[in-house]
């Protein structure tokens, strides 16, 4: 993103501002100000499913993560515990030493089987709504934060849980 010379590629910019504008309307001025206030995680966006530590290429393995439904997710882990965030969303995406029980893996599994939208990729997976996948990637932090397991129980009609 040249203009505000960021070091991480418009995609993740694009994430970024769609997870912090969520629900609201907000002109391009202000989406480069939502930018600029939050580019602390936009870097550890990047790191998180843009490239690896020793700077290859995640794209494949975070494929699963790249949907403003989780993106909007990761931010509210975000605020709440970057340590505990970064510990989360890399069980998530490397999916290394879960066991069943682990909400960790639960979400992995779910966000790998499962779509957000009907766009390309959308095909021979089940698809699940924003409020869905958010509501399930807040209940399997929730559980993760408490030790506890969960089995990602998902009710329509209530609110996208807060994050702990």
């Amino acid at each position: 993103m040249d203009s505000l010379a960021l070091d991480w590629p418009a995609k993740i910019g694009s994430l970024v501002v769609g997870a912090a504008a969520h629900g609201k309307n907000f002109t391009a001025n202000q989406k480069v100000e939502l930018l600029k206030h939050h580019q602390k995680f936009g870097k550890f966006l990047y790191r998180l499913i843009g490239i690896s530590e020793n700077g290859g290429n995640v794209a494949l393995e975070a494929s699963h993560m790249r949907r403003l439904p989780v993106v909007y997710a990761i931010l509210q882990t975000f605020t709440k515990s970057q340590d505990a965030s970064d510990t989360f969303w890399r069980q998530v995406r490397d999916g290394e030493g879960l066991r069943r029980s682990m909400p960790t893996y639960k979400l992995r599994n779910y966000l790998l089987t499962h779509n957000y939208g009907f766009g390309r990729g959308a095909l021979g997976v089940k698809v699940s709504t924003f409020h869905e996948m958010t509501s399930k990637c807040i209940t399997a932090w929730n559980a993760y934060r408490k030790g506890v397991a969960t089995d990602l129980k998902y009710y329509i009609s209530k609110e996208i849980p807060k994050s702990n």
